[in-house]
């Protein structure tokens, strides 16, 4: 497996149009709270202290909308140079808030950085429903932008897992874990992928790559469409890499790709009620 070397322009040129359309500013405004929501922020923000630095986040929270809890990820800078050199570098993050009239507040800390120094460092995320507009903070650093803040109704779930094998390197297979919740038109979650299968490929034995995902569920064939970005790699020259996923719960059939490296296999695809 050939990793998406970031550090060319045409890699990143690839990668950030496509991380546009996914993170393309929209707002979907909710009047009347329900009494159990999910909120998905995400956005590409910008650095307060240099505007030349620029990282993508992706959050989500469920609960009541005065207890929600969630989880988010921020990836390293995107554009520039080495997206794992750059200060603050991808983590993974821990939420709690509420939503208020306009602004969803959670706060939390980060739990597993490339850069170890800010595991612990205490996380905020304020979004404004009604216009889009997001502050991120993690430790000193500070980022401000326009993005996707929606709230939903968390009516359906999604979990996909199975063991798949490289199209191009029979060899090369990974195993893949991926969880999604929302509305069938507006899913969002996140997913992990391990190697198990040649130890000289990119992605070695026993390494976990972790993604952002949001998309939707076809209504016709109930198909599974999921696609996003690698947010934390054991490989840094993965993070910021395009995933997509697209599972069939009546055949078993998933196809996942990272990058031009695609995957196919039998696995579970299964859509459910997460309330029960």
């Amino acid at each position: 497996m050939k990793p998406q070397n970031i550090g060319t322009f045409a890699a990143l040129l690839g990668t950030i149009l496509l991380l546009t359309t996914i993170v393309a500013p929209t707002v979907r405004a909710q009047e009347s709270v329900q009494a159990s929501v999910s909120v998905n922020i995400t956005g590409e923000l910008t650095s307060i202290g240099d505007p030349t630095i620029r990282i993508l986040i992706g959050a989500f929270a469920i609960g009541d909308p005065n207890a929600l809890t969630g989880r988010g990820a921020n990836s390293g800078a995107v554009g520039i140079g080495d997206p794992t050199l750059i200060p603050p570098g991808p983590c993974t993050w821990t939420l709690t808030g509420a939503i208020g009239d306009p602004t969803i507040r959670l706060a939390g800390s980060a739990t597993n950085c490339l850069n170890t120094r800010l595991v612990g460092a205490p996380v905020s995320l304020i979004a404004n429903f009604r216009t889009g507009e997001i502050a991120f903070s993690i430790g000193d650093f500070q980022f401000t932008g326009i993005g996707n803040v929606v709230i939903g109704n968390p009516n359906i779930s999604v979990s996909v897992t199975g063991q798949l094998t490289s199209i191009a390197d029979p060899n090369d297979r990974v195993f893949l874990n991926a969880n999604a919740i929302g509305d069938p038109n507006q899913l969002t979650g996140r997913g992990t992928v391990t190697g198990i299968g040649d130890p000289h490929i990119d992605i070695a034995v026993g390494d976990p790559n972790a993604f952002g995902l949001t998309g939707a569920i076809e209504p016709d064939t109930r198909i599974v469409r999921l696609s996003g970005f690698v947010t934390f790699a054991v490989d840094p020259r993965l993070i910021g890499t395009p995933v997509s996923l697209i599972g069939d719960p009546n055949s078993r059939s998933i196809s996942f790709s990272l990058g031009s490296d695609i995957f196919t296999g039998m696995g579970n695809v299964v859509i459910g009620n997460p309330n029960l």
